[in-house]
């Protein structure tokens, strides 16, 4: 199955915001496995953080929707 998210969210640099974006995630778990939120949580700040070249750890989530 399929699960489709949106993301809003905003990069730290020194404890401030400097960039601001949104993403969106499609994640698949199979019809016997299990959603598991963390690996979810992750793979949409390492794509944030990717797409700017930064580390996930600068990444906040400001909101998450599955769709």
């Amino acid at each position: 199955m399929d699960y489709h998210y949106f993301a809003d969210y905003e990069i730290y640099d020194g404890g401030s915001p400097v960039l601001w974006g949104q993403a969106t995630l499609t994640w698949h778990v199979e019809a016997s496995g299990q959603l598991r939120p963390a690996q979810v949580l992750d793979a949409i700040r390492r794509q944030a953080a990717d797409r700017h070249g930064l580390e996930p750890g600068a990444v906040r989530l400001r909101a998450l929707a599955r769709m």
